[in-house]
């Protein structure tokens, strides 16, 4: 990977990361561990419960690379970071978040059919906020 992808990658998390402290997870940061070649997974710490992937790219993500994005979040989730999610932009689009249904409505309170809980469900970075911040008051989370 050149160095204008690493430095769009990294500005592309140090973006999400600002947007979830604005959110109220003020510890948030980078995963410095991934540049030191101890790659978890993750892209972000101090986000639980979320196992956040960031991908940044000049062009607009196919529907294949945010499934990929999303299967390697889910292959990082651990007692801490439970629900893998991915925030993708490409250059002057907003931000995006995908994550699979079933996590979307448990986030929610609500239950989803075994046979539609795998499926991709894309939100705007807004709404994934909105939602995330109920879960942050009503799980009485301290990231300070």
């Amino acid at each position: 990977m050149g160095k204008k992808s690493r430095d769009k990658g990294a500005g592309g998390e140090y973006e999400v990361r600002d947007l979830f402290r604005a959110a109220g997870w003020l510890a948030a940061d980078r995963d410095l561990d991934q540049v030191r070649g101890c790659d978890n997974g993750r892209d972000l710490i101090n986000t639980s419960p979320y196992c956040v992937q960031v991908k940044r790219y000049a062009k607009p993500l196919t529907d294949a690379q945010v499934e990929q994005a999303l299967h390697e979040a889910e292959l990082s989730v651990d007692d801490c970071y439970r629900y893998p999610v991915v925030f993708y932009r490409a250059d002057r689009k907003p931000w995006g978040v995908a994550l699979r249904a079933g996590i979307l409505a448990r986030l929610l309170g609500c239950s989803t059919p075994a046979e539609t809980a795998h499926w991709k469900v894309a939100l705007t970075a807004e709404a994934f906020f909105e939602i995330a911040k109920h879960e942050l008051r009503s799980a009485a989370y301290d990231y300070h």
